[in-house]
């Protein structure tokens, strides 16, 4: 099987998030994707707590059986401690990595990405408006010493701004990217508003 790793802070998770990871399922003819929320995302100041986003990344993939969540113990985001984990359960199958178009470009930045070893996964990176570009990514990999392989998926599917949409939940407004479940537990847990 043919499985991708979806990790992000999805804080919150939306329509955008969904489309990226349909986009790669079609292209690279993925069985079946796992939503990874990052426990602590290192690059975000104040994200919301890892059980709400973990809530509400259930909520929105509730209808669809090609999603699946994967649930962290650990509260770093760790390659040493999370990769193990990952592939001895997918043991033998073709693991793909999706990242967003920001997340790749602190690629270089990730602790012990050479703990990636023998199972190393595909990189699907989203590229919006031509970043990040081929060459951004192979300097990247480069200084970090990796041989990984990626491909670029460009952006023929419905994006959207996450600060905008957080800007839009402070305002109490329920963004049309955000699903109705997931807006209806933010407002019932008070979250994002001002």
């Amino acid at each position: 099987m043919r499985i991708g790793i979806y990790p992000a802070a999805f804080d919150p998770i939306h329509d955008g998030h969904i489309a990226f990871a349909r986009a790669a399922a079609e292209t690279f003819s993925l069985d079946k994707i796992y939503f990874l929320p990052e426990p602590k995302p290192r690059h975000k100041q104040g994200v919301k707590a890892l059980q709400h986003r973990t809530n509400m990344v259930h909520l929105a993939l509730a209808n669809i059986p090609e999603f699946g969540v994967i649930s962290l113990t650990t509260q770093e985001f760790d390659v040493r401690y999370i990769w193990p984990a990952i592939t001895s359960r997918f043991l033998g199958e073709d693991l793909y990595m999706l990242l967003g178009n920001s997340a790749v470009t602190r690629l270089a930045a990730w602790p012990h990405t050479t703990e990636f070893g023998k199972q190393a996964p595909t990189f699907v990176i989203a590229q919006r408006a031509g970043r990040p570009s081929r060459a951004t990514i192979d300097e990247l990999i480069e200084t970090k010493k990796l041989k990984l392989p990626y491909s670029l998926l460009p952006p023929d599917y419905e994006t959207h701004n996450n600060s905008y949409i957080r800007s839009q939940l402070k305002l109490g407004k329920r963004p049309k990217a955000v699903s109705f479940e997931v807006f209806e537990y933010i407002q019932k847990n008070g979250l994002y508003h001002q």
